[in-house]
């Protein structure tokens, strides 16, 4: 039989039944798809703000920093239980936790798609730029979604 650490273990408490190992991987890749939407809306808005030539090197040593943090801190709350709310059923929450999965892998292969396709055609830089900062907003609602269906 399974059993649950106590509740003052936990870091999340929402006061329902205890998530299980799907459950945490949703909100595993729910947290990483709003953390990845914010940061390409973020560099979305450097890039117009800068043109050409971003600050490359101070942005990848700020991204280093936040994802360290972010891991350190993810890691401990998602190794100790996780009380979710418990207004959503089981089988609804399977089902909107599948699609979320399924469309954020669609998301990310359209992404690449779209990465592919702008790099080697001469295309335009505002149709670009507009795709990347789609990708960004459809990445940061499916993690959005994503984390309320985990935690619901």
């Amino acid at each position: 039989a399974a059993r649950s650490a106590p509740s003052g273990n936990a870091w999340i408490k929402f006061g329902g039944p205890v998530l299980g190992g799907f459950g945490k991987f949703l909100l595993a890749l729910a947290a990483i798809e709003t953390l990845w939407g914010m940061l390409v809306i973020a560099l979305s808005a450097i890039q117009f703000v800068y043109g050409q030539h971003p600050p490359v090197l101070q942005l990848a040593a700020g991204w280093v920093v936040f994802v360290l943090l972010v891991s350190l801190i993810g890691g401990q709350a998602l190794t100790r239980p996780i009380f979710r709310r418990g207004s959503m059923g089981p089988g609804r929450r399977g089902l909107q936790g599948t699609i979320i999965v399924l469309y954020s892998v669609a998301v990310q292969v359209a992404g690449v798609w779209g990465v592919m396709e702008f790099r080697t055609q001469s295309a335009s830089p505002t149709l670009a730029m507009a795709s990347y900062v789609l990708f960004g907003v459809s990445c940061l609602l499916a993690g959005i979604v994503g984390i309320i269906t985990a935690l619901g």
